[in-house]
């Protein structure tokens, strides 16, 4: 895993900085840190596409720094809105191409955990009344690796959703899902499955965050029952 908390930005300070953005829920949630102090907006109602590159503006001028003086951007990547996500990503890659910033992507599932205590990791998050994403990651020798994601429809209440390898699934809450704890995570729990990359050298590739644009049609797709073999 690549460390995060690496020096020699073109912050003219020298100071570590690094963006993160979650668009993929109701309310736009963008964080700066800058050495060890971190600056936060959120939008105030349901955004559209078009705020997300004011917001991030605002938060620069906040914190009185430069797009260029990033060292990585830290995006979530489902699930989520699919308008949303698509919004996050072309930002994300906008401010790549402009300046030359590695990008990172964390699914939803995993850093919206309030825990990470467990060695087998299950998460859940509501699309819809009685429809759930759902999705476990697993710890290793490096960190944790997700499994696969599956869409669940639930024919009972939350609770009643078990699987063969765990008694208890976490239910998250949009509440928990800020661009500060993005950051935070990003920081502190390995995942190796997620490491910076430029999106547009091929060094290395950016498959996974662009397969992620279309993580809500892959979902979609399996729709169905949480099968005994989740990945």
């Amino acid at each position: 895993m690549e460390d995060l908390e690496k020096s020699g930005g073109s912050d003219p300070k020298g100071r570590p900085c690094y963006l993160a953005i979650t668009s993929g829920t109701a309310k736009l949630s963008v964080a700066l840190s800058v050495a060890d102090q971190v600056h936060t907006l959120t939008s105030e109602s349901e955004f559209t596409s078009i705020d997300l590159l004011p917001l991030c503006d605002r938060l620069f001028k906040t914190a009185s720094v430069k797009p260029s003086a990033l060292d990585g951007i830290i995006l979530s990547d489902g699930p989520g809105s699919y308008t949303g996500l698509r919004s996050g990503f072309a930002a994300a890659m906008g401010l790549s191409a402009s300046y030359r910033i590695p990008v990172r992507s964390l699914p939803v599932l995993f850093w919206g955990r309030t825990s990470f205590e467990d060695e087998l990791l299950i998460s859940a998050i509501e699309a819809s009344p009685a429809d759930y994403y759902l999705q476990r990651f697993i710890r290793s020798d490096d960190g944790f690796r997700a499994g696969g994601a599956h869409e669940v429809v639930l024919k009972g209440e939350p609770d009643s959703l078990k699987t063969p390898d765990s008694p208890k699934t976490e239910f998250l809450q949009e509440s928990v899902l800020t661009a500060e704890k993005l950051l935070r995570v990003s920081r502190e729990i390995p995942f190796p499955d997620a490491q910076f990359h430029y999106p547009f050298t091929g060094e290395p590739t950016y498959g996974k965050a662009v397969r992620a644009l279309t993580r809500k049609e892959r979902l979609a797709a399996k729709s169905a029952r949480l099968p005994s073999n989740c990945p």
